[in-house]
């Protein structure tokens, strides 16, 4: 058989009740989480699919992440030494481990320069969801495209509850329309804030260098930067000022840089106040009072700060809140600030990746990983990678074959994705640019003839083809047409009951 069955499976359901479920589902929760080690896959984003790259850079590939309430030592000393704290805190900490030896981001703009820090720099995203609200956080629609729910699709994955249907599905369109009114919404992510590895700014080293500029393995950097942004889809509701723009709150903050020769691990680990009392403690300095200023005349910042400016705007306090900010503040007008000081209940998602080793080819990073809970293959959002989402796949190649999105125009049991890198699709499993047999056969336990994809291939599956046979012949219906010459007959049954004899041998427990 050169094409999947033309199916209308079970499998399909879970999307739909996926998305009646509480948006608290929607991200792995904080704490300790961990990711597969070995697991990168090269995924650009150029139109053309080959933009160059450095041959000897390390792929980023996160290992794990751990979100604690955090407390200083020594008040204003060195904000990394000190000890965890359970439950709600006045600081945070995170740290992020990769796999191999990564340096700090360079600037990818104004100039170009991603290797200023060494040969394997560390681009993307670790997204946090503050208040378990997928309908709070996210970004405009032309910087949401960067983010994670707008490159899952690369990696064949999606994550469980309200994000699974937000997640794009490809680059094209109607998918990637850039209208925030409109399905797919991957602008609203639940996205509070984020580390973001952007490449939009140039950090400043402020100590552990040993001179020369490049990042090694003998050294601890604190490296500044506006590296753990609030979500810019706020902008347009908040009143702050002093941050990279007006209703950014975006303040320079410090990361600690390091590696570990004998794990072959890279960690990078911020600091970050919750509440007053905690910027008092990484100052060093008298507690201030909650205000509107970023970076701005010795101002602190903390967390509590940037949520209490989004509740204001939520409740009608400043003129001129827009959209689609309104949108994504609203439910924070019944929310108080103080209610998420514990870092363990954060949802975390991450995407990293690399960059293109030359300026001007329309794209910024390369995608190598995605985190937490997103396994490879898992295109209906059940937190799982199995023969269901395999029928999902051949559920879609049957649908989409020979339509106009399909470049090749054919009826061949293949589709194919116009301009991969620039373009993708969430059912290009292997990412080759097809969606044919080696995409369902990318999961081991995937049988045509499981005709109730329970991962097993017995009597039950001909009895049950047999039934739906039936149901064709009488209806006119072509759920049966394993053939797919658009004619549901006896040469179907025949096709199917070859390939159950075929199948039962391997699938069989």
């Amino acid at each position: 058989m050169t094409a999947p069955t033309r199916r209308t499976l079970v499998v399909l359901v879970p999307l739909c009740v996926i998305a009646a479920l509480a948006a608290s589902a929607s991200r792995a929760r904080g704490g300790q989480l961990s990711d597969p080690p070995g697991d990168t896959a090269l995924r650009r984003t150029d139109s053309g699919n080959d933009g160059p790259m450095s041959p000897t850079a390390v792929l980023p590939d996160i290992t794990g992440t751990l979100v604690r309430g955090w407390t200083m030592t020594t008040p204003g000393g060195d904000p990394f030494t000190g000890s965890p704290v359970s439950g709600p805190a006045s600081m945070m900490r995170i740290d992020v481990e990769f796999a191999g030896m990564l340096n700090p981001p360079g600037p990818l703009s104004s100039p170009f320069d991603p290797y200023r820090f060494g040969p394997s720099p560390l681009y993307g995203f670790i997204e946090f969801d503050i208040d378990s609200d997928a309908d709070t956080g996210g970004q405009l629609p032309s910087p949401a495209r960067l983010r994670v729910l707008g490159n899952l699709g690369r990696f064949a994955t999606r994550p469980i509850g309200v994000l699974a249907e937000r997640t794009l599905e490809s680059g094209s369109l109607p998918d990637r329309d850039l209208d925030f009114f409109t399905a797919p919404y991957f602008e609203r992510s639940g996205e509070d804030f984020a580390l973001s590895w952007c490449g939009c700014f140039t950090p400043t080293i402020l100590g552990g260098d040993d001179g020369d500029g490049v990042f090694e393995s003998s050294e601890v950097w604190l490296v500044k930067g506006r590296f753990f942004p609030r979500a810019a889809g706020y902008q347009g509701a908040s009143a702050v000022f002093g941050g990279s723009a007006s209703g950014m709150y975006d303040p320079w903050v410090t990361l600690r840089w390091s590696y570990s020769a004998s794990s072959d691990r890279t960690t990078v680990s911020l600091v970050y106040p919750l509440t007053p009392a905690g910027a008092a403690m990484l100052t060093g300095q008298a507690q201030q009072n909650l205000d509107l200023y970023v970076d701005f005349q010795g101002s602190h910042f903390s967390l509590q700060e940037a949520l209490q400016d989004i509740i204001n705007g939520a409740q009608g306090l400043y003129e001129g809140v827009t959209e689609p900010a309104a949108t994504l503040v609203g439910p924070w007008a019944k929310k108080s600030a103080t209610d998420f000081l514990t870092p363990a209940d954060y949802g975390v998602m991450a995407i990293v990746g690399t960059s293109y080793s030359a300026p001007g080819i329309g794209a910024l990073y390369v995608w190598t990983d995605v985190a937490f809970g997103l396994p490879r293959g898992d295109v209906n959002g059940d937190g799982a990678s199995n023969v269901s989402d395999a029928n999902v796949v051949a559920e879609f190649i049957a649908i989409t074959d020979g339509t106009p999105a399909d470049a090749d125009g054919v009826v061949n049991g293949v589709v194919a994705i116009l301009d991969l890198g620039a373009n993708f699709s969430m059912f290009d499993v292997v990412s080759d640019g097809l969606i044919n047999i080696a995409d369902f056969e990318f999961y081991p336990t995937f049988c045509p003839a499981d005709w109730d994809t329970n991962g097993v291939v017995n009597s039950t599956d001909v009895s049950l083809y047999l039934n739906d046979w039936f149901s064709d012949l009488i209806s006119g219906g072509t759920v049966t047409d394993y053939d797919e010459n658009g004619v549901v007959n006896s040469t179907d049954v025949s096709t199917y009951v070859n390939t159950w004899f075929s199948d039962v041998l391997e699938c069989s427990p």
